[in-house]
């Protein structure tokens, strides 16, 4: 009996450590205050915007955090399989995009963002950022590291005309850089560096029954590494047409 005791006093004092552990953890506790800034006044939200944005940028241990609190519904996380790219992404609440991205270089930690950039900013030169959904890695012929990555955002001051988009990075030295001419045109073999297409959600929905834009197809293949773009008419409505790109590694 006294052993039955002592191993149950093990067990919750096993449990109060690493519960306390939990509670202490820097990143949980920046988190906890960040979201706290989020359910505030929207005056508060555009500060928790920075605070977020600053922390992502200036912290390497967030690569390896899971954000129980903010990935409920507005931070989107993006980790290729190796954990060397991460692509953090989220709204804020003026209808606008904040992208951050991390990378492990050879000499270290990397973070950059894309700044703020509204619908339809066409002054602004951070016209990437968007939703990141997926990093996919792959081997090219020459050892390298590929990720072959999927995005969506809104393209003009219209709320339902959306883009997608494929595009193609390696890690080279301490750079995070495009790798150019990734895709072939299966009908005519002609290369490009990435694939995107602007289409009008509205209609998509009309026709789908559907308005979350993150159900969009993703039109990828993974065993195939083959791609299909639709085309879109002059309405920048989608057609039944599509063209086929290969991802060539």
């Amino acid at each position: 009996m006294k052993n039955l005791n002592f191993s149950l006093w093990l067990i919750c004092l096993f449990t109060t450590i690493t519960s306390c552990q939990v509670k202490q953890d820097p990143r949980h506790l920046m988190e906890v205050h960040i979201d706290s800034l989020y359910k505030a006044e929207d005056i508060l939200r555009e500060v928790a915007d920075d605070k977020l944005q600053q922390w992502l940028l200036q912290d390497s241990t967030t690569m390896l955090y899971d954000f129980p609190l903010l990935s409920d519904g507005l931070l989107n996380k993006a980790m290729s399989a190796d954990g060397k790219f991460v692509v953090y992404s989220w709204h804020t609440f003026r209808y606008m995009y904040r992208t951050v991205v991390q990378y492990i270089a050879d000499d270290g930690f990397h973070s950059f963002d894309y700044g703020l950039i509204s619908y339809g900013d066409e002054e602004s030169d951070n016209k990437d950022a968007s939703i990141t959904t997926g990093i996919q890695c792959f081997k090219d012929e020459y050892d390298r590291t590929l990720y072959l990555t999927h995005s969506y955002g809104s393209s003009t001051s219209v709320f339902d005309n959306y883009h997608n988009q494929w595009a193609v990075y390696t890690i080279e030295g301490d750079s995070l850089i495009t790798v150019p001419s990734m895709f072939e045109d299966d009908a005519e073999g002609s290369r490009t560096d990435r694939l995107d297409f602007q289409y009008d959600l509205f209609d998509w929905n009309v026709r789908n029954g559907d308005y979350n834009v993150s159900t969009l197809p993703k039109y990828y293949d993974a065993d195939k590494r083959s791609l299909w773009i639709p085309d879109v008419d002059d309405e920048e409505c989608m057609t039944d047409k599509y063209y086929q790109y290969t991802f060539v590694i």
